[in-house]
């Protein structure tokens, strides 16, 4: 590991690797910057290409060529190496040799290949909007010009049901490969078809900017069709973990100080085209923990910019709530109502810019907009409550919260002891509600022990149980508005493939546990939301078959103890039971796959 690191010291300049990323100035043997870490106006970040490290006088941050891009890109130590090793055109050593090393060298190359596939798939949707004058004057409609489009890679995904399909067949890859990365689906008869059909292609990038998930905008116009298509999540994409344009903001995130979060592809697009390359979006999901981490390696400031409707409010006010508990710094921006970024930007650039400018901290936009309402007193107290006091109580720093308690008695003309007051009952009552929440889910996670008892049946098969449990009380709910599948076929594939005192739990949930089964079908519906009646019978199939080979497992298992207590003739007998056995489960394999 060790030689490693010095042979990629040895064929990289610190200079060199660092001038990639912020602009050095030659002083004497050595380079000054402003320093990336910290704002500054006049240079104390020293290179020494000699000792080949970094300093900065101003806020003490060190190091070698590692630790700088560690640090400017949020990574870990390991991605560093690796990075930078790609760079040198160092092969690492890889610990470790044998079956496992094979394997890990597999999967790399799995890996590898699925990427590749991502990014032909990324060019083929770039082609087609290229040859497409309706949806280049869609996007022109829009605001968005080549450069801008041509810097997002976006796309089109062609009104056909297996163009892009077709297209990697030829280019050699399979269809088990792009199901994978969510690019088809196959329906219940074995028909294979393009997930993504008559939409803009915004991809989604990863932080090397490799093209992980897409997120397709409907050209159809029919209300029957989502407006909004995203890539199911799969090894490449975890929409918890990446946001929309992390990759092209974070560097300039950085230099500004902040990051600007909107909602929208487009709303995205149009404020990176009006000169806030320091924007993300959150593609319609809420703002995770995970996210807050990503932004924070390069900035601990958001400016919010969510549409002025409720839903866009309610987005918001999540996301400033988990922000706050974490100590970043929360402006917001004060949207004209019924407008987003990208409407704004559309009609004049600058209006985007003073809004910006204008952009205020969420605590005090929200004292200011209430108290100087004409609404009466009972209504403001009703909206302090609902949009001041919980992020007041969400701050952990008593100085802060001190300062906004002196703020909030001046605005409505009360005193400082009132407004404590009101605090403390604000924070008792999110205690009431999270302990609410809490006891709800220990009521959930009691039921679930059902499908957790080892003792009962194995990981994998209690997994997929679970599943039909949900999709079968899901299907049951429909009854009213005729089932995708009869309920009773799926009850008869958990009656086949479990003991009886499980199925008998399965059949007592509905009425011992309600809430539990009622938060089963909101899962199940989220997941067949953007799917095709058919595709629910090919998965009942697949389930099916894989509680088939799980419970051939399970006797394996069960034979390959009784070995070594067994007789030399029983244990001739047990092999060959375990020699029938495997063939029956590669049986049912080999027909999956011809499926």
């Amino acid at each position: 590991m060790s030689a490693d690191i010095d042979e990629i010291k040895n064929r990289l300049a610190v200079e060199d690797i660092i001038s990639e990323y912020i602009k050095l100035k030659k002083a004497g043997s050595g380079y000054t910057a402003l320093c990336p870490f910290h704002s500054e106006k006049t240079p104390s970040f020293h290179v020494s290409p000699d000792r080949g490290i970094y300093k900065c006088f101003g806020c003490g941050e060190s190091g070698d060529i590692f630790s700088f891009v560690q640090k400017f890109e949020g990574i870990d130590f390991p991605e560093a190496k690796k990075k930078l090793a790609e760079k040198a055109g160092v092969i690492l050593s890889d610990f470790g040799g044998g079956k496992k090393k094979e394997e890990r060298e597999e999967r790399k190359k799995e890996g590898e290949r699925l990427l590749v596939l991502l990014d032909k798939a990324t060019d083929f949707f770039q082609r087609n909007l290229l040859q497409n004058e309706e949806a280049k004057n869609y996007l022109k409609k829009r605001g968005v010009d080549e450069e801008t489009a041509k810097k997002f890679r976006l796309g089109l995904a062609l009104d056909s049901w297996n163009s892009l399909e077709e297209y990697l067949t030829g280019l050699g890859f399979s269809q088990e490969e792009m199901m994978r990365v969510g690019l088809i689906k196959k329906n219940e008869s074995g028909r294979v078809y393009d997930r993504f059909r008559n939409r803009i292609i915004f991809p989604i990038f990863d932080q090397k900017d490799n093209p992980v998930a897409f997120s397709g905008r409907d050209l159809s116009g029919l209300d029957k069709v989502a407006k909004y298509l995203n890539s199911p999540e799969t090894e490449f994409f975890d929409k918890s973990d990446i946001l929309y344009g992390f990759n092209f903001a974070r560097v300039e995130a950085r230099k500004r100080g902040y990051f600007i979060v909107v909602e929208g592809q487009m709303d995205l697009v149009m404020s990176h085209k009006a000169g806030f390359q320091n924007t993300v979006a959150t593609s319609g999901t809420s703002l995770t923990e995970k996210h807050l981490k990503n932004l924070s390696a390069f900035s601990k400031k958001l400016i919010f910019a969510f549409d002025s409707d409720k839903a866009g409010i309610e987005a918001a006010f999540r996301g400033v709530k988990k922000a706050l508990a974490l100590d970043f710094d929360v402006k917001i921006l004060d949207m004209p109502t019924g407008a987003d970024p990208a409407d704004i930007i559309l009609k004049d650039p600058k209006d985007w810019l003073k809004i910006v400018k204008n952009s205020k901290n969420i605590i005090e936009f929200y004292i200011s907009k209430i108290s100087l309402s004409d609404k009466d007193l009972k209504e403001k107290n009703r909206e302090m409550e609902e949009k001041i006091y919980p992020f007041v109580v969400a701050l952990n720093s008593p100085v802060e919260r001190g300062f906004y308690v002196s703020k909030i008695a001046t605005a409505f003309g009360v005193e400082k002891d009132y407004v404590e007051g009101e605090l403390e009952l604000a924070e008792k009552r999110i205690i009431l509600e999270r302990q609410r929440e809490e006891k709800v889910l220990k009521t959930r996670l009691a039921s679930v022990d059902i499908f957790q008892k080892d003792t009962i049946i194995e990981k994998i098969k209690k997994k997929i149980l679970k599943e039909l449990t949900a999709i079968y009380y899901w299907q049951k709910k429909l009854t009213k508005s005729e089932p995708w599948v009869e309920p009773q076929k799926i009850l008869k594939i958990i009656e086949d493939n479990c003991e009886e005192e499980l199925f008998q739990q399965i059949l007592d949930l509905e009425e011992k546990q309600k809430d539990y089964v009622d938060d089963l079908i909101f899962q199940v519906e989220e997941i067949y939301n953007e799917k095709e009646k058919h595709a629910l019978e090919y998965d009942l199939e697949e389930m099916e078959r894989r509680l088939r080979v799980e419970a051939i497992n399970e006797k394996i298992s069960k034979l390959h103890k009784k070995l070594d207590l067994a007789s030399e003739e029983e244990k001739m007998e047990i092999l060959q039971e375990i020699q029938e056995l495997t063939k029956k489960k590669n049986g049912f394999k080999e027909r999956n796959n011809e499926d």
